[in-house]
């Protein structure tokens, strides 16, 4: 999943971390770490 993250708020957040765990089968917790991680690195 390559999206351009910037100004991510909470519910973009959420969205995007959900259409992660869906996707690609991960549990929330994971995608919510690594969707905060690639904010990060933005």
């Amino acid at each position: 999943m390559n999206l351009q993250i910037e100004g991510v708020d909470g519910e973009h957040f959420e969205e995007i971390s959900r259409i992660k765990t869906m996707e690609h089968g991960k549990t929330i917790d994971k995608s919510r770490g690594e969707t905060r991680r690639r904010i990060e690195n933005v």
